[in-house]
């Protein structure tokens, strides 16, 4: 057992061998939890009370200008196949924060598309998110 403080040098060579034991040792310590009825309980009431807010809020259709290194990605439309799509994490951060109810499933116009591995400047997006703002009011031009 080594102190917290302690800090080792290792080549990769010594990395590559330790690693796995490492991981095998933090799975086992790791105990699963289950889940409590309390707790269960507890997400329900959450969910409810998110579905509630998103009942009274407006939406409003806004486009996204959007530019984006495509490296590690997919494309942009979403795919039935893999998760790592550009589509697919903005409405991942959308629902996160709470513009948009569920990623699942949602609707998205976009002005194109991108293969796996491009990247793109001023792609568009349109998509209904929640708003504030009163209807009949537009936005400042700038």
């Amino acid at each position: 057992t080594l102190h917290p403080d302690t800090t080792l040098t290792l080549t990769r060579t010594d990395l590559q061998k330790v690693l796995p034991l490492i991981l095998t040792e933090l799975s086992v310590r790791e105990p699963k939890r289950e889940v409590s009825g309390k707790r269960e309980a507890k997400q329900k009431q959450k969910e409810e009370k998110r579905r509630e807010l998103f009942e009274r809020s407006r939406l409003r259709n806004v486009a996204l200008k959007v530019a984006y290194f495509g490296w590690k990605y997919n494309g942009l439309a979403r795919q039935v196949n893999t998760p790592d799509t550009i589509e697919e994490i903005l409405l991942g951060a959308c629902e996160k924060c709470c513009l948009i109810f569920a990623a699942k499933g949602y609707r998205v116009t976009r002005c194109g598309r991108t293969d796996k591995g491009v990247s793109a400047f001023s792609q568009v997006i349109s998509l209904y998110l929640r708003s504030k703002v009163a209807e009949g009011v537009e936005g400042e031009e700038g």
